[in-house]
């Protein structure tokens, strides 16, 4: 194990006991890790690792993502302008504020998302999106997926994860143009699709 790994998982194990109010923590790596605290800022274009975790509260946007940007036990508050990349909302007690403008990378939501979504990469979600989400990419639903207002589909829209009992629940589905739905049938497999209405 190297110095900086040594040094992050002992700061990630003193951020976990409760006898520290505040741990500091300075790195020759190029990475913004807020642990716990408060970051006033957009991410303006990052080349390494972004890490909000540990109650840690971020308000600002993600103007161009190249690289990862992981937002565990925390509050992220902002708009995604751009992101080609990596963005996980990675536990379901995680919160994400904020509209996705551009998605050509990678999104994965465990947690709660408050926005809606515009993806032509890949979405994997689980838990809650509280708005629109428009999917010409693939969209892969893990487990059960509800809060959507409306959906629009000219993608893949995935619930064959392997497990059973995927659910999306959205207000309303629109439809255009040419679209994929991929359930599991398997024996045992209860996957659905739940819409008030459709258009």
């Amino acid at each position: 194990m190297g110095k900086t790994a040594l040094a992050d998982s002992l700061v990630r194990q003193l951020l976990e006991s409760t006898r520290w109010a505040e741990v500091a923590w300075v790195t020759a790596r190029q990475q913004i890790f807020n642990a716990g605290g408060r970051w006033d800022g957009d991410v303006v274009s990052n080349a390494d690792f972004v890490y909000n975790y540990a109650s840690g509260v971020w308000n600002g946007d993600v103007r161009a993502n190249a690289s990862q940007i992981l937002n565990e036990y925390g509050v992220w508050t902002g708009d995604v302008l751009g992101n080609q990349a990596d963005i996980f909302n990675s536990t379901k007690d995680s919160v994400w504020n904020g509209d996705v403008l551009s998605n050509v990378g990678t999104i994965d939501n465990y947690g709660i998302w408050n926005g809606s979504i515009t993806s032509s990469g890949l979405l994997a979600l689980s838990n809650r999106v509280n708005g629109a989400i428009a999917n010409s990419g693939t969209m892969l639903v893990v487990g059960k997926l509800a809060g959507v207002t409306d959906f629009t589909n000219t993608g893949l829209l995935n619930l064959e994860d392997g497990a059973a009992n995927d659910t999306m629940s959205a207000r309303n589905w629109r439809g255009s143009g040419t679209a994929a739905l991929d359930i599991d049938l398997a024996s045992g497999r209860s996957d659905k699709i739940i819409c008030r209405s459709s258009s």
